[in-house]
């Protein structure tokens, strides 16, 4: 008889050996970011965070460690994100309510930041469990009010409210409720300026770190900032003393460094050491990041390519300072050579949302829009539902008239950022595409009511009146834009498509004359006026503006087009001159323009093909003579 084989034994491994690399793994990390906010290379503890909350993206202190790194970086709009991603998974997380407070108050957004400070402060009084989180949030509630019932001159000299802290995100942040950093911290100023909101975002380019990030450093001691006056420091020599430029009328002059409201820059002094440790350089490091970063806010391309290019001989592949010199190019239009710094970064750090975002918007200014949404959807893994990306690839979308993507993406940005004012424009833009006129007046007023300066808001909504034939409603509302500034050029050409339209064309010239003086490029003001010139029989005028047409640079398709017409219609206007004497009888148009031009001026298709192809046998009257010119007027096309 065989022996049945013995029973098979299944070893189950206890859970705790299970955990024991993991854990062991998670403790070198913790190890490895003590070390590095201990040295304040905030840059690198949040890359390591990062893969922290990659592990674990529940960890709510984590999230708020990394809030902190960011607050020391200054990156302000990622503070509030993982704050509020914190406070999704605990809604009593106290250190999440002061950090994400302090972050709108750098930001300028005092009343969300109040609102932010008395829900954490509602929620501590009820539930008593950080005294210390509880007086800071009292201290931070307490400082907000005040502030409203006191001059801005009653505050304290090493904070004055009319200095603004230049931050990579495109804002200004005031410094007059911004909690004090640690002694290393270093705050970049400028002097009082107009209001820095930009268009859209615009795209605006602006560089951040790597991705929506959701972590922070422990909790422990050295990771809390307390809200606290910052103390005036001891005199020092002259020597000492740290010097910056000061730009005034475009011409630099050494200011010596002062804790007055026209500051420029205030420099610790522990960063001009001799001796230099691993520490201080990576103080350095971040310190120069920084300040490459508000470079490029204050609109210094050049230099902030300089700052950055030094950071990059020393660290080649550092992500952050490839994301801000591509930045810096995309400014400077030079958009080939950003898409390289995005796409390095990227290599270096695939994780790196912000680099994949920056690469979609350089991408769709290049009119790549397919490359430029899968960058932008790549971004969205790594933030989602982030409104910035979603702004971003609903107008990419609606550049690539792919208005039912647009509009998922815009309308599901202004649920989360309801005061978006470029995102209703756009909404507002892609749904009068699709028909929807209603809805899309509706969103350009609010987009008007949550921005009343937006002049794109309101453009855009004198646009929807023109294509739904509301003259009166259009003229009331232009009116309001130039009481809002009167040197809109857009406002002056709106107008003349107006009464152009309407028969007005004495009148259409003048706006648009008026246009032109405001911007002398603007190809659909000079191609509108010479057809109101040519309507009345000024052909000279006319013919002077397709000329003017004529000369212009192409950088798209549609101006491609209009320059194609301009051709076409300045040769009519010359045909017309010629025959302003005779009577009626003596010549017909029809006949005499060939059909081959008719064709091709219907169809806007390129005119050199029609002169090269009627000289070759066709009769062509319309200035026969004048075939030569015909070749070099298009030879702009060839």
């Amino acid at each position: 008889l065989k022996s049945s084989p013995p029973p098979l034994i299944r070893w189950f491994p206890h859970p705790d050996l299970l955990r024991r690399p993991i854990a062991a793994a998670m403790g070198s990390d913790r190890g490895e970011l003590a070390r590095l906010c201990s040295g304040r290379n905030w840059s690198k503890a949040i890359r390591l965070l990062d893969s922290i909350v990659a592990r674990s993206p529940s960890s709510i202190h984590d999230l708020c460690n990394r809030a902190f790194c960011y607050f020391q970086l200054e990156l302000h709009k990622h503070v509030v994100k993982d704050c509020d991603r914190a406070l999704q998974l605990d809604p009593a997380l106290l250190q999440a309510y002061v950090l994400k407070g302090k972050a709108l108050c750098a930001l300028g957004k005092n009343e969300e930041a109040l609102v932010a400070w008395e829900q954490g402060h509602e929620i501590a009084v009820r539930d008593t469990i950080d005294l210390k989180q509880l007086l800071e949030l009292e201290e931070l509630v307490s400082s907000v009010k005040i502030y409203e019932t006191v001059e801005c001159e009653d505050v304290v000299d090493a904070s004055p409210c009319d200095t603004k802290v230049v931050i990579s995100e495109d804002r200004f942040i005031n410094t007059s409720f911004t909690a004090a950093t640690t002694d290393t911290k270093t705050v970049v100023c400028e002097e009082n300026s107009a209001n820095s909101k930009s268009s859209s975002n615009s795209d605006a380019l602006l560089p951040n770190n790597d991705k929506d990030h959701k972590d922070s450093v422990s909790s422990a001691k050295d990771t809390t900032v307390p809200h606290q006056t910052p103390k005036k420091q001891p005199k020092t020599d002259k020597k000492n003393k740290a010097k910056v430029k000061k730009e005034t009328n475009g011409q630099a002059e050494d200011v010596e460094e002062r804790r007055s409201s026209d500051e420029t820059i205030t420099l610790d002094q522990a960063l001009f050491a001799t001796k230099v440790s691993k520490s201080s350089k990576s103080i350095s490091l971040d310190f120069r990041l920084s300040r490459g970063i508000a470079q490029v806010n204050e609109g210094r391309y050049d230099q902030a390519i300089s700052i950055f290019d030094q950071i990059l001989r020393e660290t080649p592949t550092y992500p952050e300072a490839l994301i801000g010199r591509g930045t810096a190019y995309a400014f400077q239009r030079e958009l080939d050579s950003a898409i390289s710094d995005f796409t390095k970064a990227i290599q270096s750090n695939p994780s790196a949302g912000e680099a994949w975002k920056r690469r979609g918007q350089a991408r769709a200014a290049l009119g790549e829009f397919v490359e430029a949404i899968d960058d932008l959807t790549k971004a969205l893994e790594f933030e989602p539902n982030s409104p910035d990306i979603l702004h971003e690839r609903g107008i990419v979308n609606f550049k690539f008239k792919d208005y039912n993507s647009a509009v998922e993406d815009l309308s599901t940005c202004v649920k989360r950022d309801k005061k978006n004012s470029s995102a209703h424009t756009y909404l507002g833009l892609t749904l009068s595409a699709v028909g929807e006129y209603k809805r899309a007046e509706d969103e350009h007023l609010l987009g008007i009511k949550y921005d009343g300066s937006f002049l794109d808001s309101w453009a855009h909504l004198s646009q929807l009146y023109l294509d739904l034939a509301y003259p009166e409603k259009m003229l009331d509302n232009l009116e309001k834009v130039l009481q809002i500034d009167s040197r809109f050029s857009k406002a002056y050409h709106l107008r003349g498509i107006l009464y152009h339209g309407m028969g007005r064309h004495r009148s259409a010239i003048k706006e648009l004359s008026t246009a032109l003086t405001l911007d002398a490029s603007s190809i659909e003001c000079l191609y509108l006026r010479a057809s109101c010139h040519h309507a009345i029989g000024e052909y000279k005028a006319a013919i002077k503006d397709y000329d003017d047409v004529l000369d212009l640079e192409l950088d798209s398709m549609d101006k491609f087009v209009l320059q194609c017409l301009a051709f076409y219609q300045k040769e009519i206007a010359l045909y017309t001159a010629s025959k302003a004497n005779l009577e009626f009888s003596q010549f017909n148009i029809d006949d005499d323009v060939d059909p081959l031009f008719k064709e091709y001026w219907c169809k806007r298709l390129h005119p050199k093909n029609v002169a090269e192809k009627i000289q070759l046998g066709r009769r062509f009257s319309i200035i026969a003579a004048a075939s030569c010119r015909i070749n070099a007027s298009t030879a702009w096309l060839a």
